[in-house]
């Protein structure tokens, strides 16, 4: 059995949706579509201009495409991460506001003023552990714990991949997990 007290800030709900958003493909799959959709529009505007014999301005189009794609990846973070700010804004009563933990042996307890939950354990997905966080992947949301507040991390990785061997889940460790 698990107890702990923490507190959740800004950053900790924009780790958990650039997480899963990045480690369930979303980011790489979206700016896959974006980057060709580009080419497809750069090839159509190339063809113009070589069938109208401007075929200068055709080649200048292509570096600055070939500019552009080498940046293209970095950029789409930006993008999206500006956006996922934007989307946190809607935890923002949640900020800075004390979460109570308690995983038993039969279910996890949530306590926080987002409700009083009671999750039974084939709710739960999957345990992710990131450099700076704990995520409890379940159907219908997430539980984070961020390990700044965390007295022993050790104590509960343990207790969660304990847990997931029980429960049959995957226990993801992702220390190296960047943005």
């Amino acid at each position: 059995m698990t107890e702990i007290k923490y507190t959740l800030k800004e950053t900790d709900f924009l780790e958990l949706h650039l997480y899963y958003f990045k480690s369930e493909g979303k980011l790489k799959r979206l700016t896959l579509k974006a980057w060709i959709a580009f080419l497809i529009l750069i090839g159509i505007i190339s063809g113009f201009l070589i069938w109208k014999s401007e075929i200068f301005s055709a080649i200048v189009l292509g570096i600055t495409a070939a500019v552009i794609s080498i940046f293209h990846s970095s950029q789409m973070k930006k993008l999206y991460k500006k956006q996922f700010k934007k989307t946190i804004k809607t935890y923002q009563s949640r900020f800075g506001k004390e979460v109570y933990l308690k995983i038993s042996d039969s279910q996890i307890h949530v306590k926080s003023v987002a409700g009083d939950t009671y999750i039974n354990f084939n709710e739960v997905i999957e345990f992710s552990e990131t450099q700076n966080h704990f995520f409890i992947k379940l159907k219908t949301q997430a539980i984070i714990i961020p390990k700044t507040e965390l007295e022993s991390i050790e104590n509960l990785r343990e207790n969660l991949k304990d847990l997931a061997k029980k429960l049959d889940v995957k226990y993801i460790d992702d220390s190296n997990w960047k943005w």
